[in-house]
């Protein structure tokens, strides 16, 4: 039976990184930092001293690698969205206008470059930042529909010569 691999979370100063440790048939242990997080890969046969050692030395080169790399230590920062900061999304630039409602759903509306999001006030706390983060991709994706469609059309007309039933964008 295959084991499951364990799911963490490792603080680095105000960075949380997302950690996936796997336990596999293999002769050598192995780290690699990803947009995703860091995923250790650990051989099976360690018993639990080796592996506390393997998974303490992988957290120092951890530390080493985004007190190294800026990129990185920005990618793993939390993002916190508050009234009145400014968006850029390729050329266009979007001011956030945000609002505590009595609704029980979370709405949102783009004009003349104010993104005005509603938020109800019975859903506060962790999953906020990930709703806020949800609306506003949704709102820019229908933004950006007509002139994605528009440039789609461009190149399907000299290439391929059918006609395009519409698009449709999704959120994977």
């Amino acid at each position: 039976m295959k084991r499951k691999p364990v799911k963490t979370e490792w603080q680095f100063g105000e960075n949380k990184v997302p950690v996936i440790i796997h336990r596999e048939w293999r002769n050598s242990a192995r780290v690699s930092l990803r947009k995703s997080g860091l995923i250790i890969r650990l051989p099976s046969y360690f018993n639990q001293n080796q592996q506390e050692q393997q998974v303490e030395h992988f957290r120092e080169w951890a530390a080493f690698q985004l007190q190294k790399s800026k990129a990185f230590q920005n990618h793993f920062k939390e993002k916190t969205y508050q009234n009145g900061d400014t968006l850029q999304v390729g050329e266009r630039k979007y001011t956030l206008e945000l609002e505590e409602t009595d609704l029980q759903n979370h709405r949102g509306s783009i004009k003349n470059g104010v993104i005005r999001l509603r938020l109800s006030q019975k859903d506060a706390g962790e999953n906020r930042e990930k709703t806020i983060r949800q609306l506003l991709s949704r709102l820019v994706a229908a933004d950006f529909q007509e002139s994605v469609e528009r440039r789609v059309a461009e190149l399907n007309h000299p290439f391929f010569r059918r006609s395009g039933e519409g698009g449709r964008l999704e959120n994977k």
